[in-house]
Formats: structure tokens, C-alpha cells, sequence
């Protein structure tokens, strides 16, 4: 398993040290995706960024469940770093959300791994969303949802956290205005801080290179919102 430490550094050598004639050939790329995919469907994880578009919202989630459930050698319980989980924690705390005891959603929240970070953290108003529903924690009770069409009514959450999910996601301005629906207080959002290329192994359909990208994407300004670059990702606080 590699860590996401590891992985950071193997992106950035690729990413901004490999002239792009060379970072973006199909022919230097496919022995990285055929190692990285074991061998399996190396074509079709080389390019879905040509087909995204064409598939059905439940050909894309059959995509991504099959992502998820071990189709590439790097398996790990989140793609948070360390230093992004502490700095949301202490965000938390500074806004005091433990002592109010608000709720908190995490959207995309995998097998639960920062839900369980923050219970472990004495935070215990918490509910986990995502297209898969299986929790490597008893405590951790996540529901069955889409990003996109979240089952929750207006402001259900006082704290809304998505973390590396909007540069999957096929419709990216719904999924932004379903999270801001969903949020009462605080939005905090972790996105990769990563250049476009059309070969990444990641299969990312979004990007957001710059602070820029990210903050017109979710239709905000500066105000009232904190926005960090920390271990290669974005990570933005936003109070509603």
C-alpha cells in the first residue's frame, strides 16, 4: 500500500517535472496504468476522460464501485494526508462545533476513515454519505447517497465536510449546490491541487490547479472563507 506521502511525491516528479509531450503520451503512460490496474482493462482506466460524458449516472458509479473495491494496487482507507485531518479537526475546535454539538456530514466519506478520526476526536454527531455503504467501523453509520442528489432536506447539517469527491463527480455544479443546500453553518471542502493532464491514474474527471479554479467553482469569495494549500491538496472553509 502506498502511502498518500508516497503518491504526492510520485505525482509531482510526473506532474511538473516530465515535459508534457512526455507526461501525456499514451504509449510512456500505459506501462504505469497497466501496473497500476494490474494488468486489467488498462484501455478502458486510460480513457475515461474520452468517454465520461457518454455513460449513464449508473455506468459511471458501476466505474467508480469498481474503482473503490480494489481494481489498483494502492489501496488505502483515505486519501486525506495527516497534516489535512489535523487541520480540519482544529478548525472544527476553534469553531467550537464540539461544544455546540453540532452535526456533521461527511459526503463521500468512504469506509468512514475521518468519521472515525473525529469520534475518536470526542465528536460524536456524525453521519457518513456515499455510493457505497460499507463502514470498517461499528460506530461509523454511513448512508446510501449521490453527491449530486443528496437524501437529506435543506439545511439537515450543521457541518458539511466532502473530501477528495468533487473531482469525480460527472455534474460538478449540481454537487456543489447539493452541498451548500444540505450545510447550515460551515462547508469545508479538500480537493487535489492538480494540473490537468489526460492520462492520470487517478481518474479524475475535475481539476483545480490554482485557488481560483476552485473558489469560482463553488461560486464564492474571499469572504468568510479560508481556503489552505497543505500536503498537495486545497482545502476551503466555508461560513454560510
Amino acid at each position: 500500500m502506498l502511502s498518500r506521502k508516497v503518491t504526492n511525491a510520485i505525482r509531482f516528479v510526473m506532474d511538473e517535472l516530465l515535459p508534457p509531450i512526455i507526461r501525456d503520451n499514451k504509449y510512456f503512460m500505459y506501462p504505469f496504468f497497466f501496473f497500476w490496474f494490474k494488468g486489467k482493462n488498462t484501455k478502458a482506466w486510460m480513457n475515461i476522460k474520452s468517454v465520461f460524458y457518454k455513460l449513464s449516472d449508473k455506468e459511471y458509479v458501476s466505474f467508480y464501485d469498481l474503482y473503490e473495491n480494489g481494481a489498483y494496487i494502492s489501496k488505502r482507507v483515505t486519501d486525506l494526508s495527516e497534516r489535512t485531518i489535523s487541520f480540519i479537526i482544529n478548525s472544527l475546535n476553534e469553531y467550537e462545533v464540539l461544544h455546540h454539538e453540532y452535526s456533521i456530514l461527511d459526503v463521500g466519506c468512504g469506509k468512514g476513515y475521518l468519521l472515525k478520526r473525529l469520534h475518536d476526536a470526542g465528536f460524536h454527531n456524525l453521519t457518513g454519505v456515499d455510493l457505497a455503504t460499507s463502514s470498517l467501523y461499528n460506530e461509523i453509520e454511513i448512508i446510501n447517497g449521490n453527491v449530486e442528489d443528496l437524501p437529506f432536506d435543506n439545511k439537515s447539517f450543521d457541518v458539511v465536510l466532502c473530501s477528495h469527491t468533487l473531482e469525480h463527480v460527472l455534474n460538478l455544479t449540481q454537487a456543489i449546490s447539493e452541498l451548500k443546500r444540505v450545510a447550515r453553518k460551515i462547508l469545508i471542502i479538500t480537493v487535489p491541487r492538480q494540473r490537468y493532464y489526460h492520462y492520470t491514474l487517478d481518474g479524475h474527471i475535475n481539476f483545480f490547479p490554482e485557488k481560483s479554479y476552485l473558489l469560482k467553482a463553488l461560486d464564492i469569495t474571499d469572504e468568510k472563507t479560508t481556503c489552505k494549500n497543505i500536503s498537495g491538496d486545497w482545502t476551503v472553509i466555508i461560513e454560510l
